[in-house]
């Protein structure tokens, strides 16, 4: 069975989850698939604890974060996503991609969401399996164009090209992007 895949990227805060969720519920078939969910899971596992709504997960996200049983402390969980993605990208570069394929495939819905796609190589899985890319770039409160972190990079590209809300990212012009 082929599956219609929409990616939604932009930088943080910029209306992704809100465009899925949107999406979602117009479409109860559909499945949220993020390249970012194997992270998450290991996250909770080595806290002892996971967050349980969308809601809890910002909360999580914002407050500083101390693990007791390896003497680490962050900032924020959002820190702490962070780090331990770093660690799983060095110990394989394309970990998320191989997992987010796996779970494209597995997953019955026809329909496949994804909205955390932070490299051109998670860009280029969507592109690889026919899926279509749109760029968010909604302002929210929270909004934040300058993080400086690996993830936020490709976003910030794709926003210096001009990239407004809502634009289909076409493959043909990604790659000109990412293959200057």
């Amino acid at each position: 069975m082929s599956k219609s895949i929409t990616c939604m990227t932009g930088v943080i805060k910029s209306g992704k989850d809100h465009k899925a969720q949107i999406f979602l519920s117009l479409n109860p078939h559909a499945q949220l698939v993020n390249f970012a969910d194997p992270l998450r899971k290991i996250t909770w596992k080595l806290i002892g604890c996971e967050t349980k709504t969308p809601e809890q997960y910002e909360i999580f996200k914002k407050q500083p974060v101390k693990i007791d049983k390896y003497n680490l402390y962050f900032n924020t969980g959002r820190d702490l996503l962070k780090f331990v993605g770093d660690i799983l990208n060095i110990a394989d570069k394309d970990y998320f991609i191989k997992q987010w394929e796996a779970s494209v495939e597995s997953f019955p819905a026809k329909d496949i969401i994804t909205t955390d796609a932070r490299s051109p190589d998670e860009i280029r899985a969507v592109y690889k399996l026919k899926g279509k890319v749109i760029f968010c770039n909604y302002p929210s409160k929270d909004y934040n164009c300058t993080d400086t972190h690996v993830t936020e990079q490709m976003a910030q590209k794709l926003l210096s090209h001009g990239f407004r809300h809502n634009d289909i990212i076409e493959q043909a012009v990604f790659e000109c992007i990412f293959n200057e």
